[in-house]
């Protein structure tokens, strides 16, 4: 039976039941103790696992020898605001749905070494369905091996506790009226599917032959090394199936392009999800009287708390232009396709040839059935029939589970596994201040000279080379030094002030913007004995992070 609910259940809170359980032993005779803190806090013992610890994914790293930046242009195309358009997207920059998180900032490290290199630590709390085997263990309420998550993360049934296993409630996020919600006898894949039928049956009433609207996402990224793919899945799955036939060069366990460029593009469309609210005592789960260390080995089982329905692939696009050149090919595409505002609609002969002539594949997950290899995508038509295809569902066609979210049956926290990637070596960029249109007040009292400070960025000490491709993870500070000099009846006073500033690119490009900045600043008080005039210079401080250019 489906029922109308607009809000979730609340959390189990386990501590405070035990707290409120100890306490009423204590004054239950001097008190009394009402009847359903007792019994709320006994069924919360149900789900206590003493002695067992909770499971760590093993995380990973991976080695880029290729930086992202901090500004992604994939948030215009996935109707965010961003700043700049001449950036690569990369993890954690709202990627993913918020499934990937920063863990805090990130680490430069330079001063020292010979190159430039930045480490980023990454949790990812939303698992990708990499295959069909995998999918035969993933449904909501279905409680999960802990071991089989502890370490390699391969998420296996827990095996021997069906006898343990409660009701629980399940909701959709299907657009139909109010939140859809069923309780369930046992969480199995049976309950889901009766839930997705008839919110979909339910969709279908309220909108007679229409269907839903997927939502799309989209990241792009370039790249340079093959291991980055698994940062797109969040977990240490194996790349093996990327590397058949792929042309490329293995330095060491790294596995780099053989093109003059490469680009991941993970599309992800969510048609809904399915969740399961989290248990109250009592609910999916009631250990009294099993052997919790046996059956688990001490490890805390988890539970699947939601699954995403629709369609995802990464696609892997490598070509023998430049990386600039392929980038903006694919993004002009992509902004075409989603009807980007500011976008020209027409793509070039060249940016035609750039896709044509570029070698795609794509490996699925979702679209009806799972394929398991890489597919072959033929040139720009090809391109733009993988990434429109599906852009709604029905009942006959809902898509299938492509990712899911795990929680601890302890604590019910949200299981996340973490992963960095070292970007680097990078060369020390040569650094100088520039002018440009500058202009002044003439003719104003006071009169003002000013113009836009940018800083150049080089290969070599003279000046002679850009560096293109700056990364914009290094701190560059600078001096601002104002000296002035006031006349009062002809009678002067000196003054100089230096405060330290610093700026950040915001994209990787060969120079940057610091802003509209004054040079000097002359005002005259009634007659030239009541003056005051300030000179303002800006000089970079070297930090260990770059040079000083000629």
């Amino acid at each position: 039976m489906l029922l109308l609910k607009n809000n979730k259940l609340p959390n189990s809170r386990q501590a405070i039941m035990g707290i409120a359980f100890s306490l009423c032993l204590l004054l239950l005779i001097p008190m009394g103790c009402s009847k359903d803190v007792l019994e709320k806090a006994e069924l919360a013992k149900k789900t206590n696992f003493p002695g067992m610890r909770p499971p760590q994914i093993d995380g990973f790293t991976v080695n880029s020898i290729s930086y992202p930046g901090n500004d992604s242009p994939m948030d215009q195309l996935n109707g965010r605001k961003r700043n700049n358009v001449n950036t690569l997207s990369g993890p954690g920059n709202g990627g993913g749905l918020a499934w990937v998180e920063k863990d805090g900032p990130g680490k430069a490290t330079g001063p020292g070494l010979d190159f430039l290199y930045y480490n980023q630590g990454y949790t990812s709390r939303m698992f990708t369905i990499s295959d069909q085997s995998m999918a035969l263990n993933i449904y909501p309420g279905a409680i999960l091996d802990g071991r089989s998550i502890n370490g390699a993360f391969n998420p296996k049934m827990l095996l021997g506790v069906s006898q343990y296993i409660r009701p629980v409630t399940l909701s959709t996020t299907m657009p139909v009226s109010g939140s859809v919600v069923a309780r369930t006898s046992l969480p199995r894949p049976i309950a889901e599917k009766a839930l997705t039928n008839a919110a979909l049956t339910d969709l279908e009433a309220l909108n007679p032959g229409g269907v839903g609207a997927a939502s799309l996402r989209l990241e792009l990224d370039s790249f340079k090394v093959y291991e980055e793919l698994k940062t797109l899945y969040g977990y240490n799955k194996s790349i093996d199936v990327f590397l058949v036939d792929a042309n490329t060069i293995k330095k060491g366990e790294n596995h780099y392009i053989n093109s003059v460029s490469a680009l991941k593009l993970k599309f992800f469309q969510e048609n809904f999800k399915i969740d399961l609210d989290t248990p109250p005592p009592g609910q999916l789960f009631d250990s009294t009287g099993a052997n919790m260390p046996l059956i688990t080995g001490g490890i805390n089982p988890v539970y699947v708390k939601s699954v995403t329905y629709g369609r995802m692939g990464i696609m892997v696009i490598e070509s023998q232009y430049s990386s600039v050149k392929l980038y903006n090919a694919v993004y002009k595409q992509l902004g075409i396709l989603r009807n980007l505002i500011g976008i020209d609609r027409n793509m070039t002969e060249e940016e035609k040839t750039i896709i044509n002539s570029a070698n795609i594949k794509v490996k699925y997950t979702g679209i009806n059935a799972d394929a398991d290899g890489m597919i072959k995508v033929n040139g720009l038509s090809g391109f733009i029939d993988v990434v429109s295809a599906n852009k709604t569902y029905s009942k006959e066609s809902p898509g299938v589970p492509i990712a899911f979210q795990l929680a601890n049956l302890h604590t019910h926290g949200m299981i996340g596994a973490p992963f960095n990637i070292n970007y680097g070596p990078f060369d020390r960029p040569y650094v100088k201040f520039r002018w440009h249109n500058e202009k002044d007040t003439y003719g104003q009292n006071p009169l003002k000279y000013f113009g836009d400070l940018y800083a150049y960025f080089y290969r070599d000490q003279a000046g002679t080379i850009p560096y293109n491709d700056v990364p914009d993870f290094v701190d560059y500070p600078y001096d601002i030094t104002r000296s002035s000099v006031h006349y009062q009846n002809w009678v002067s006073n000196r003054e100089t002030r230096t405060e330290r500033s610093s700026f950040k690119i915001t994209y990787s490009g060969y120079r940057h913007l610091l802003g509209e900045k004054e040079v000097s600043y002359y005002v005259k008080y009634g007659s030239d004995a009541n003056t005051s005039k300030t000179d303002f210079s800006y000089q970079l401080v070297p930090n260990g992070y770059f040079f000083l250019a000629n």
